[in-house]
C-alpha cells in the first residue's frame, strides 16, 4: 500500500525531530573539564594477588583519590592504584572504614548479586569510546562478578577467566584483581584504555566513583590511562560442545555445540548447533492481574550473547522464538562504527536481524535495525532509523532521542511508528524528569515483537526526588510521580493515567512504600492503593517483605497480597518463600481468584558446587524439580536436573548435562 490520509504529517514530524536530533548531536561541542590522566606503569615483578597491598609494585605507585557520591565526597576514603605486566592489568583497592564491623560481605556465588555487599568495581573502555565498558567487581570476600560488553554465556572459560582477591582489617579493607589482557578486545596499536572506578558502601546504599559522577552513567568523565604497551591481541576460536541425556517425559538426550571467535579486529562471531533450551530455569511469572501479557527476562545463552545489539521490543523479542536448531552471530566495533547481526532457523522458520550505529560525537549516533521473519507463508520485514545522543551536565546527563520505523508483511507496508524521548536521570537533592512520545499505527507489524497495543498517540512522563541523610535513623527518602495521556488514532480517549508514590528508606534495613495508581482506560476506571514494607533488605539470605494492592480494577473489587521471606538455616543451606493471592470480583458476580506460592532452597557445598531445589503451587496444581550445578573456573560443567523446572506440575525425568570448553 502507498502511504495516505494521516501518515504524512505523522512522517513529517517524525523527519523533523530527526533532523533536529542529528544536527544537536553533531553541533554538540560539550564545554567538558578535560578528562584525568592516569600514567601507564609497567611492573617489573607483578603483584600477588591475596588482598595484602604489601607488594613493592603497590608502594612506588601514587594512589588515586577523591571519590564521589553525587556532588559530595563519599563517607569514607578509598585509594586506587593501577600498573600492568606483560600479559595483565593489576588494580589494588584500600577501602578505609572506621567500622570495620560493618562491612557487609555475603554472596559467594561467582556473578551473583552484591549490591547488599561492600565491593569495588573498575570499569575499562579499551576503545576510549566512552561507551563500551567491561565491569569488574569485586566484594570484602573476594567474590567476583563481570559485565561483558554484548553479554555472554555463564562458563568462566567462555567468558574469559581474571583473579581477585580481599581482606577485612581494622582500619577497613582492600582488594586486588589482575586482568589478562586477553579477556579485552581492543584494536592494534591501542595505547589507552577508558578507566572508571567506583565503591559500594552497603550499610549507607551509596554509590562512589572516580572520576566524580553520580550514580548513574559516569563514562562521561572516564580517566584515560595513557601510555600502555599492551600485547598484541592473538585470536583463537573457542569450542564449547554440550551433551544431555536425558530420561523421562519429554526430555530427550541430545548434543550440540556453541563456537566463538574473537577476531584481532575486535569482531565476534559465534555459531550455535542444537542449543539446549529444555533444562533452562525460566522466571516465575507474577499472577497478579495485567491487561496485557508482561515482558519477561530471556535467561537462553544464545539470546544473552551478544543481546545488546537487539535490544529494541519493539522490534524483536527473543522469547517469540521458541527453539533454535541453527544459529550465528557478529557483533563489534570499528572506530566509530558499530554492528550486529544474528540469524536463527528451526523448521522452516528463519528470522535474521541486523543493527548499525555510527556515532557522530562520542556523545550522539545514528542507528540502522532490520528484522526479516520469515515462517510458512509469512514474510514480514520491520525496520528503524533513529538518534540517540547525551549531554552531559555536572550530574548525571540529558538523554534524548528519536526513532522511526516501519514494517512489510507479505509486501504490505505500514505507516510509521514513531517515538521520541527525553530523559534526566536526578540524584539526591536534585529533580529528575523524563518524557516519552509514541505514536503507533494500527497496521504496524513486527511479527517478533513485544508490541501488545497499537493504533494511538500517547505522551507521558514522570518526575523522581529524593533526598539522602548520613545521619539519623532515616537513610533517605524517594518521591514519584507519573503521569500520562494516550489518544486512539482514530479519535476517541485509549487511556490516561496518574500514579504518585513516595518510599522511606530507614538506617535499620527496613524500607516503606506507599503508592496510588489511576487509570482511565474506557470503558474501566482503574484506582489502586499499593502498600510494602521489606525487611533485612541489606541480608541476602534472611530479607522479606509484604505487598498489599487494593482497589477497583477492569471493572471489579480488586484485592492482591504478597509475602517473601528468606531463611539462613545453616551457613550452606538457605531457604526463600514466596506466597501471591489475586481476588478480583466483578459486578456480575464473577471472579478471579488465583493463588501462587513457591518455595526455593540452595545447600551450597563450595562457591561452585550447590544443589538447589523449587517447589511452585499454582491453580491446585504443584511442581517440584532439584538440580544439582557444578560451574568451575577450569573443566567441565556439570548440571544433574530431576524433574522440569518450567512446568505446570512435577514431571518424572532427569536430565545430566555436560558442558567444556577448549
Amino acid at each position: 500500500m502507498r502511504y495516505t490520509g494521516s501518515a504524512y504529517p505523522a512522517l513529517r514530524k517524525a523527519l523533523i525531530l530527526f533532523t533536529a536530533m542529528l544536527w544537536l548531536a553533531v553541533a554538540e561541542v560539550s564545554a567538558q573539564e578535560a578528562n584525568p590522566i592516569i600514567p601507564a606503569v609497567k611492573a617489573e615483578v607483578p603483584p600477588e594477588i591475596d588482598g595484602n597491598l604489601d607488594d613493592p609494585c603497590w608502594q612506588e605507585l601514587a594512589p588515586v583519590s577523591g571519590f564521589f557520591h553525587d556532588l559530595k565526597p563519599a563517607v569514607e576514603e578509598t585509594r586506587v592504584r593501577l600498573c600492568y605486566g606483560a600479559d595483565a592489568l593489576y588494580v589494588a583497592f584500600e577501602c578505609d572504614d572506621r567500622e570495620p564491623k560493618s562491612i557487609r560481605a555475603q554472596q559467594t556465588k561467582r556473578n551473583g548479586g552484591m549490591e547488599q555487599d561492600d565491593n569495588v568495581a573498575l570499569g575499562v573502555s579499551p576503545l576510549c569510546d566512552r561507551q563500551t565498558y567491561y565491569w569488574f567487581t569485586v566484594n570484602a570476600l573476594g567474590t567476583q562478578g563481570e559485565d561483558i560488553p554484548g553479554g555472554s554465556a555463564s562458563k568462566v572459560e567462555w567468558r574469559g577467566d581474571w583473579r581477585a582477591a580481599s581482606k577485612i582489617h581494622d582500619k577497613g579493607w582492600s582488594a586486588e584483581m589482575a586482568i589478562p589482557f586477553a579477556l579485552l578486545k581492543y584494536p592494534k596499536g591501542q595505547q589507552r584504555f577508558g578507566i572508571t572506578l567506583g565503591r559500594n558502601f552497603a550499610r549507607f546504599k551509596e554509590w562512589a566513583y572516580w572520576p566524580f559522577r553520580s550514580s548513574y552513567y559516569s563514562h562521561d568523565t572516564e580517566a584515560y590511562w595513557h601510555g600502555l604497551e599492551p600485547p598484541r591481541f592473538q585470536p583463537k576460536p573457542l569450542l564449547m560442545p554440550y551433551t544431555l541425556w536425558g530420561s523421562g517425559k519429554g526430555l530427550k538426550s541430545s548434543a550440540g555445540l556453541d563456537v566463538k571467535y574473537v577476531a584481532e579486529n575486535n569482531i565476534t562471531s559465534l555459531l550455535t548447533y542444537k542449543p539446549d533450551f529444555q533444562t533452562i530455569e525460566d522466571v516465575v511469572q507474577t499472577i497478579d492481574f495485567s491487561y496485557n501479557p508482561r515482558y519477561l527476562e530471556d535467561r537462553r545463552p544464545f539470546f544473552t550473547e551478544g543481546g545488546w545489539v537487539f535490544s529494541d521490543e519493539r522490534m524483536f523479542y527473543s522469547r517469540m522464538i521458541n527453539e533454535v536448531d541453527v544459529g550465528v552471530k557478529a557483533y563489534g566495533k570499528q572506530k566509530n562504527l558499530s554492528f550486529g547481526a544474528m540469524e536463527a532457523h528451526h523448521s522452516g522458520m528463519n528470522a535474521a536481524l541486523f543493527n548499525m550505529g555510527y556515532d557522530v560525537t562520542p556523545l550522539g549516533k545514528i542507528n540502522f535495525a532490520l528484522v526479516d521473519h520469515r515462517d510458512k507463508g509469512l514474510t514480514n520485514t520491520a525496520y528503524k532509523i533513529g538518534t540517540d545522543w547525551r549531554k552531559p551536565d555536572k550530574i548525571n546527563a540529558y538523554y534524548y532521542g528519536v526513532n522511526l520505523r516501519g514494517s512489510r508483511t507479505n509486501g504490505a507496508a505500514s505507516q510509521p511508528l514513531v517515538s521520541a524521548y527525553i530523559d534526566r536521570y536526578g540524584a539526591a537533592g536534585i529533580l529528575g524528569w523524563h518524557l516519552y512520545y509514541a505514536d503507533v499505527p494500527g497496521d504496524y507489524n513486527a511479527t517478533l515483537a513485544y508490541l501488545p497495543e497499537k493504533g494511538f498517540r500517547n505522551i507521558e512522563g514522570y518526575l523522581e526526588y529524593a533526598k539522602e541523610f548520613r545521619q539519623g535513623p532515616l537513610l533517605n527518602w524517594e518521591a514519584n510521580l507519573g503521569l500520562g495521556k494516550a489518544h486512539h488514532r482514530s479519535g476517541g480517549l485509549f487511556h490516561e493515567n496518574f500514579s504518585p508514590s513516595f518510599r522511606w528508606g530507614f538506617r535499620r534495613q527496613t524500607h516503606a512504600r506507599i503508592a496510588y495508581e489511576y487509570q482511565n482506560r474506557p470503558p474501566y476506571r482503574d484506582r489502586i492503593t499499593e502498600l510494602l514494607y521489606q525487611w533485612n533488605d541489606q541480608d541476602l539470605y534472611r530479607g522479606g517483605n509484604v505487598r498489599f494492592r487494593f482497589g477497583r480494577l477492569a471493572g471489579g473489587q480488586y484485592r492482591f497480597f504478597s509475602a517473601q521471606q528468606g531463611v539462613k538455616i545453616t551457613s550452606r543451606f538457605s531457604l526463600h518463600f514466596n506466597y501471591e493471592r489475586l481476588n478480583l470480583v466483578f459486578p456480575d458476580g464473577t471472579r478471579d481468584q488465583f493463588n501462587q506460592s513457591f518455595l526455593s532452597g540452595l545447600y551450597e557445598f563450595s562457591p561452585e558446587r550447590s544443589i538447589a531445589t523449587r517447589i511452585i503451587g499454582r491453580s491446585g496444581k504443584t511442581n517440584v524439580y532439584f538440580a544439582y550445578r557444578q560451574e568451575l573456573r577450569r573443566g567441565a560443567d556439570i548440571f544433574v536436573v530431576w524433574g522440569d523446572p518450567n512446568a505446570d506440575s512435577t514431571v518424572s525425568r532427569i536430565g545430566v548435562k555436560v558442558v567444556n570448553t577448549y
